[in-house]
């Protein structure tokens, strides 16, 4: 049980957090980051 804890948590930080620094990457600025950021929150995780 503690495995599958462990699991879900590091998806839940590799699904919010790369993203944004894909797009950042990407050249994009603060401002679609940010909407980037908000996706997972909209999506209802």
């Amino acid at each position: 049980m503690l495995g599958d804890g462990v699991a879900f948590s590091v998806m839940g930080r590799v699904g919010e957090s790369y993203p944004v620094r894909f797009a950042l990457a990407l050249g994009h600025g603060d401002v679609v980051s940010g909407l980037v950021a908000m996706v997972p929150m909209l999506a209802g995780r």
